[in-house]
């Protein structure tokens, strides 16, 4: 068996090919089965987290999850958002529905997938966790995250 050793490969152009820039670094995941519910329209923590290590303080981290969310009243909110450590990463502050949400309108139940991608850059290499948070917008209104069926959250580091 023979090994082949080497410190880059590149492109004709002389372009790294190796960790060049958008290239995925890592990939880690996890599943649950969490079941959550709430009347409060401040966001509540689920079990849906993960943790990464960046390589490189340049470097982004895709973060791709899903999960089952429900709300059972009519005109009722469920929502949703992506916290790094303690900080939400929604950029319009002050926005109640977050970063995404289901809206049952004047007809009753919704339920389906809630389902998110979001590039992050946390400009750091110490390790770095992301948990999703769910809220009731109306603060009365009883919805539900993950429901017991399998949820997912999924983080790629991308080479900055």
């Amino acid at each position: 068996m023979s090994t082949l050793k080497t410190n880059a490969i590149q492109t004709t152009a002389g372009k790294s090919i190796l960790n060049s820039t958008g290239s995925v670094l890592q990939v880690v995941s996890f599943t649950s089965n969490c079941s959550h519910s709430t009347t409060s329209s401040t966001l509540q923590s689920t079990d849906l987290v993960k943790s990464i290590t960046p390589s490189s303080s340049s470097s982004k981290i895709l973060i791709n999850f899903t999960a089952w969310a429900a709300s059972t009243a009519s005109a009722a909110h469920v929502t949703w958002s992506i916290f790094r450590g303690l900080t939400n990463l929604d950029t319009s502050p002050g926005n109640a529905l977050y970063m995404g949400n289901f809206y049952t309108g004047g007809g009753g139940a919704i339920e389906g997938q809630a389902s998110m991608v979001w590039l992050d850059s946390p400009g750091t290499t110490s390790e770095t966790s992301y948990r999703i948070y769910f809220a009731s917008y109306n603060n009365s209104t009883t919805v539900h995250f993950g429901g017991g069926r399998t949820s997912s959250i999924v983080l790629m580091e991308i080479s900055g």
